[in-house]
């Protein structure tokens, strides 16, 4: 899946997401909702629209009072877009959708929303769909497995690694989780170490030292001096080699860490134009950031409007 961002929107389709984030900063989220679905309805890539769209659907229900007498219609709706997944997925995607609205953690209906996604070869769909599953319950391991299953046939080694780490810690006798996580370790290895596209030895031996060393610095959790430290060097080390996919990931992360969401964006979104698009993983972390920074001004919106109102 070509994951579409903000960019790539249609002069249309912009202004409509602009109106879209506009509603939510001013709460008017059912109105929020019917525009980024529209969105949606042309662009069904932009995954950004999906994510804004599934948490405002989540805030808005989370908010609504809950009538007794209220019966579910998801079941039926979800059947009816399973019907249409091998004969129209993009239409079974807006079905669903239609479904989510109301009940954003819906099971059956998000598992088929992955079954969609694949069938119009838009896997990112099928990663997100579970995601917003493990939102809800983070220990279901049938669903961590799948999602497992599905990082590895993108070819995303690393989530994949921390997909089967996480059903280790709920169960450490699982076998298949670890046998298909160490599988997943030696690929991400490999990769990150240059194995596959090293053309010499001597270009392996620097591209293996590197990705130790930012592995190394990965793991630790840095903060105050020594994190502003590491984000100098890996600067300097960045303006040597402005090509350098791990150095911009790393700058990515330091920034992230340091909690500054305009800087991570920036970097990330550098690292995924360095690939032209082909790490979906670059390309997710810069939406999800870009969702996280929207989460944040709505909250601080809120909070400013209850201060106001109460004075």
């Amino acid at each position: 899946m070509a994951v579409k961002n903000e960019k790539e929107l249609s002069e249309t389709q912009r202004n409509l997401w602009l109106k879209a984030v506009a509603a939510v900063e001013m709460r008017n989220l059912g109105y929020a909702i019917s525009l980024l679905q529209e969105i949606l309805k042309q662009e069904p890539q932009f995954l950004t629209g999906r994510q804004l769209l599934r948490r405002t659907e989540v805030t808005k229900n989370r908010s609504a009072k809950r009538s007794f007498f209220n019966i579910s219609t998801a079941p039926i709706a979800t059947m009816k877009a399973q019907r249409a997944i091998k004969r129209d997925p993009k239409r079974a995607i807006e079905m669903l959708e239609k479904v989510l609205e109301d009940e954003p953690y819906n099971r059956h209906a998000n598992l088929a929303l992955k079954q969609a996604g694949a069938a119009a070869g838009w896997p990112e769909i099928g990663v997100f769909a579970l995601r917003t599953l493990l939102e809800e319950n983070p220990r279901d391991v049938k669903v961590l497995h799948e999602l497992g299953l599905l990082y590895h046939e993108l070819g995303q080694n690393d989530q994949e690694v921390e997909v089967y780490n996480q059903i280790i810690e709920i169960n450490p006798l699982d076998a298949e989780a670890l046998r298909l996580g160490k599988d997943a370790a030696a690929r991400a290895s490999m990769q990150s170490g240059g194995w596959t596209q090293a053309e010499s030895y001597r270009d392996l031996i620097k591209d293996k030292e590197m990705a130790i060393s930012l592995e190394q610095q990965n793991r630790m959790r840095l903060t105050g001096e020594s994190l502003e430290q590491q984000i100098a060097e890996t600067y300097a080390r960045h303006k040597a080699e402005p090509a350098n996919i791990d150095l911009a990931r790393r700058l990515g992360a330091l920034n992230e860490q340091k909690e500054d969401l305009e800087a991570a964006i920036g970097w990330y979104q550098y690292a995924a134009d360095l690939t032209k698009g082909a790490d979906s993983g670059l390309v997710r972390k810069t939406s999800d950031l870009k969702v996280k920074r929207l989460e944040r001004e709505i909250v601080a919106q809120q909070e400013f409007l209850s201060t106001h109102d109460a004075a």
